[in-house]
């Protein structure tokens, strides 16, 4: 099994999001505590595994793409799916 290290680029940006319209994409859904993580095992959607060992520190984007192939045209792009959060201001309570 390949090991990933590294993050190409982000479909976002947009001289990859031109590539992303002809490639053959597996995305990688990624719930909120595995994109915190820099090692990993995950499934694509395609059924495929991924091992995925990033620098640690290494902040996750939606979109990120950890492999790209322009011989067979095929990519794979996480896909960050994050809880909601709530902030609450206590500052009024501290006069």
């Amino acid at each position: 099994m390949k090991i990933y290290n590294h993050i190409v680029g982000n479909i976002a940006d947009p001289k990859w999001s031109a590539l992303c319209r002809k490639s053959d994409i597996d995305y990688i859904d990624l719930d909120q505590w595995t994109a915190q993580k820099s090692r990993f095992v995950v499934r694509g959607r395609g059924g495929k595994e991924y091992a995925i060992a990033l620098k640690r520190h290494t902040q996750l984007q939606d979109g990120d793409i950890l492999h790209y192939d322009e011989a067979s045209s095929q990519m794979v792009v996480l896909r960050l799916s994050l809880s909601d959060i709530m902030v609450i201001d206590l500052w009024a309570l501290t006069s």
